[in-house]
């Protein structure tokens, strides 16, 4: 009685290269981004990565980031929401347009997401492949490649 229960949060591999988990997409972006952070070039100038939540709490992350007076100039990319499950393992998905609030308005930026299926569920499922190819283009990105 009065035991906690919780659903179980372990990611789960199957077929060739899927990943089922809740909010997998989301977690697969946060490893993507570090990989690449974690492999940027050399000497491609200062990068500032950060890990936010967007839309929720009105920005508070993204544009606490802005208020710096260096990244209010940067090319910034978000990686957020998901992109439609029938380009599961088809890489990540193209570039959108997107925005942030800024301290002069709101700010351009590009979206980049993973497509994902079940979304929302305990088994939103990623590929492994797209997840691959979202790292590669960020690590680009941040060597100063567009």
């Amino acid at each position: 009685m009065l035991a906690p229960v919780t659903r179980a949060k372990h990611a789960h591999r199957y077929g060739l290269d899927l990943v089922a988990a809740p909010d997998a997409a989301a977690r697969a972006s946060c490893a993507a981004l570090l990989d690449a952070a974690r492999r940027a070039p050399e000497g491609a100038g200062t990068v500032a990565v950060a890990f936010t939540r967007r839309r929720h709490f009105r920005w508070d992350g993204a544009a606490f980031l802005l208020a710096d007076r260096a990244a209010a100039r940067a090319d910034i990319v978000v990686l957020g929401g998901t992109a439609p499950a029938d380009s599961l393992d088809l890489g990540a998905a193209p570039a959108r347009p997107d925005s942030l609030p800024a301290a002069d308005g709101w700010r351009a930026t590009v979206s980049w997401s993973l497509p994902a299926r079940y979304v929302r569920t305990p088994v939103e499922t990623v590929s492994l492949r797209d997840v691959a190819t979202l790292a590669e283009r960020l690590r680009r990105f941040l060597g100063g490649v567009p």
